[in-house]
């Protein structure tokens, strides 16, 4: 299983308006978490993959619907929308 230093380290990229940076190390992991659905999203859609973003945050909130940050991440995206 990977460990948290990467999602830490992709946050990271993503709080440094890396996105694109954060995008392509998340491609590289094979273990899709809820975390991974979440920063993937996140990072997609501020790198203009605004349907698959949607998609992989919709996924996280699945995954873990009692995660206040994904829930509110989704409720933000579809009001903007």
């Amino acid at each position: 299983m990977f460990n948290n230093s990467g999602f830490m380290e992709a946050r990271r990229m993503i709080d440094n308006r890396e996105f694109r940076n954060a995008y392509n190390f998340l491609k590289s992991i094979s273990d899709k978490c809820a975390e991974w659905y979440y920063l993937s999203g996140i990072s997609a859609m501020n790198i203009g993959y605004y349907e698959e973003g949607e998609d992989y945050i919709k996924r996280a909130r699945f995954m873990e619907p009692e995660n206040k940050e994904y829930s509110k991440a989704l409720d933000n995206y579809t009001q903007y929308r």
